[in-house]
């Protein structure tokens, strides 16, 4: 939040992004990280998890997580740790994740609506 300009240069590693199309995005990094405290379904998480990327989440939105390969810390000392050890074993990030059949099959957007109309009948 803010008057939308930067008050210092970004780390080297970081990336403002801006308005972008989530396929270009996700070509661009190795690990999503969200680390909400209160946003308990979210549509970047499965376009992250369908697009096969580590994510590493808080635990509210562990049912989401759990559909596919993320670490889920309940804490900020869990979520330090999880983050050394992915630092500290790289490979864990290369690791095959198949996700995208699953997150499209329970989330498309007829799905969704069917999910929607069900609760409404």
């Amino acid at each position: 939040a803010g008057s939308g300009n930067q008050d210092s240069e970004p780390p080297k590693n970081f990336l403002f992004t801006g308005i972008e199309n989530s396929k270009d995005f996700f070509k661009k990094i190795d690990v999503f990280f969200y680390p909400t405290s209160v946003d308990s379904f979210s549509i970047s998480l499965l376009e992250a998890l369908s697009q096969n990327k580590l994510c590493i989440v808080s635990d509210v939105v562990k049912e989401l997580a759990g559909i596919g390969n993320a670490y889920i810390f309940h804490n900020e000392f869990e979520m330090l740790d999880i983050l050394k050890i992915i630092l500290n074993n790289r490979q864990i990030i290369k690791k095959e994740r198949s996700t995208r059949d699953r997150i499209l099959s329970e989330f498309s957007s007829k799905k969704m609506i069917e999910k929607f109309q069900e609760v409404f009948k």
